[in-house]
């Protein structure tokens, strides 16, 4: 039978683990719905199969480099939706460095960590190359607190919350449908 303190302990660690997963989901779900952003700015609707495909292959930064070419090329010139395209982009490249580094990274959430550090540990798993001393590098580490970790959440949510927010705009002030002769409709 596990001792109280290790019950506590173990109750900590849990909480930890929640945070990380929720972290993670938020940042999921920011790339899902970014790509409806996305698939609206080059179709005029949310899924199309035509956006899908310039998509599938692009990663995260690309996705944000369209996002903002689109957001030029799309919205109109000084109005409210191109300043909040350009906030969002601004946003999201932000988000990217942490994204990377919590989707990739190598994660150590134990009690000791915890203890020690106040948070958890993350490692980044990509290898770089110190041109000074020609050596090579991996595994760096940052220590993440819990609260942090709380940040981040509110963080993504409040980006979602942008996303959700461009792509309705959109559609109300850019996508009206409008009748044509032949009694097809077009955007």
């Amino acid at each position: 039978m596990p001792s109280s303190d290790e019950t506590a302990e173990q109750q900590i660690v849990t909480k930890a683990f929640a945070l990380v997963g929720t972290v993670a989901t938020g940042f999921s779900t920011i790339e899902f719905h970014l790509q409806f952003l996305l698939s609206t700015l080059i179709c005029g609707k949310e899924n199309a199969p035509e956006a899908m495909l310039v998509l599938k292959q692009k990663q995260f930064g690309q996705r944000i480099e369209l996002l903002k070419d689109l957001v030029t090329l799309k919205l109109p010139k000084d109005s409210e939706l191109r300043r909040k395209g350009v906030e969002l982009v601004a946003a999201l490249n932000t988000l990217r460095e942490t994204r990377n580094l919590y989707v990739h990274g190598y994660w150590l959430i134990n009690y000791p960590v915890i203890l020690s550090s106040g948070g958890i540990r993350c490692s980044e798993t990509k290898w770089r190359f110190n041109k000074d001393d020609e050596s090579w590098t991996s595994m760096t580490t940052r220590d993440i607190s819990l609260d942090d970790l709380r940040k981040q959440i509110t963080e993504t949510d409040s980006v979602f919350g942008q996303i959700h927010a461009l792509i309705k705009q959109i559609h109300e002030q850019l996508l009206v449908p409008k009748q044509t002769n032949c009694g097809r409709i077009t955007m």
